[in-house]
Parts: structure tokens; C-alpha cells; sequence
């Protein structure tokens, strides 16, 4: 009976991801006029960043390099014109760069919540038409309503870890709220292209369910 209860759970996590990932929340807002402000939605594999412009050219949203500057970085970034965004469990992020490095230590402590979360952010170059990158036009509006909820999952001080980088362009940050089975890396990314108006399903805990709906 345990051992059944056991293979239920992540066989019932797995069904919920693929009805709840594929149930859409909405068909997604029209874009007025046609004036668009490029964002993409980018996978490893297992995470999902948020890739926006550090400067966008028709002056929608404040300049991102005001609180991500150069400085914070241990390679020059200026020439990178794209700013990738990432929340989620401090072990996982540090720990799981692929599936495959996945521990059991590490899943419980993400899964039940136990761990502190971090924002990753990484200077990049434009990924239009790179393999595991998503184009997600957004309208001048929903496009600073999306900075503003970026920023907001920053904790006080916005001051990089240090020494804590994958590379040379990109850094962790101190974040608010807890990584968890329900709330994934990956349910923050789809929340937040939904809140901008984006078709998405209702719960996206995996890649998968966050790129499927942006083809």
C-alpha cells in the first residue's frame, strides 16, 4: 500500500502538469496597434528564463543596467543588449544544472519548500532565433507591468552573491519567496507571461509547459 501511494505521487504530479499545462488560463490579449516590445521565453532543459532587452529602443520601460550594472559582473557585458531572468530554489539552481545531477536531497528540500530562493539574471546576446528561445511579443503596457514584477521578487539589498556564477556574465541574487512543488522555477515564469497576457496554461511546473504554448 505505501509503495503504491508512493508511485501515485508522482504519477498524479506528472497528469496535473500535462491537463493543468495544457488547460489555458486565457487566449491571450490582442496587441493594440501593432507596437510590440520583444521579450523571449529561453530553456535549458529544466529552467525557464525571462529574456528582456536591457534598453528597449522605443523607450517602454526604464533602462535594466540602472540596477543590473556592469560592475556586478566579472566579464564586460556592455556589448550585451539582453538581460535572461530566473527565480528558484537556491540547492536546485546551484546544485542541478541538469536533470541528471538531480539528488534526492535536493529535490525534498525544493520540493517541501525548505530552501531559500535566489534570482539568477545573465547578460546575453539577442536570442531571436536561437534553438530553445520563444518570441513573446508584448505590448508597451503589459511590458512594464512585467519589469515591475521581475524586480519585485529581488530581496533588499539588489547585490550579487559573491563568488556564486555559472560564468562570467551572469550572477545570483537574494530573492522573496520560497521554491516549492507547487510554485517551480517554471510556474513563476509562466505566472508571469500569463500576468502579461500571454496564452498559458493554468500551471506550468516544467519547461515543457511553459515553451509548448509559445511556438
Amino acid at each position: 500500500m505505501l509503495l503504491s501511494g508512493l508511485l501515485a505521487l508522482p504519477l498524479g504530479y506528472g497528469a496535473a502538469s500535462v491537463l493543468l499545462g495544457d488547460w489555458l488560463s486565457s487566449p491571450g490579449r490582442p496587441l493594440a496597434n501593432g507596437a510590440t516590445v520583444p521579450v523571449y521565453a529561453c530553456s535549458n532543459g529544466v529552467h525557464v528564463d525571462l529574456v528582456l532587452p536591457v534598453r528597449d529602443a522605443g523607450g517602454t520601460g526604464p533602462d535594466l543596467s540602472r540596477w543590473f550594472p556592469p560592475s556586478h559582473f566579472r566579464a564586460d557585458v556592455r556589448a550585451l543588449g539582453w538581460l535572461g531572468f530566473g527565480w528558484g530554489s537556491r540547492r536546485f539552481y546551484l546544485e542541478t544544472r541538469d536533470w541528471s545531477d538531480l539528488r534526492p536531497g535536493i529535490a525534498l528540500s525544493a520540493a517541501l519548500g525548505l530552501d531559500r530562493s535566489l534570482m539568477h539574471v545573465g547578460y546575453r546576446s539577442d536570442p531571436a532565433g536561437q534553438r530553445d528561445c520563444r518570441a513573446v511579443p508584448l505590448s508597451p503596457a503589459d511590458y512594464r507591468a512585467l519589469q515591475q514584477r521581475i524586480l519585485a521578487r529581488f530581496a533588499a539589498p539588489l547585490t550579487p552573491l559573491a563568488g556564486m556564477a555559472y560564468g562570467d556574465h551572469d550572477a545570483f541574487y537574494p530573492a522573496n519567496g520560497r521554491y516549492s512543488l507547487l510554485q517551480t522555477c517554471n510556474v513563476w515564469s509562466g505566472s508571469l507571461l500569463r500576468d502579461a497576457g500571454v496564452k498559458m496554461g493554468w500551471w506550468t511546473p516544467f519547461a515543457g509547459n511553459v515553451l509548448g504554448h509559445l511556438r
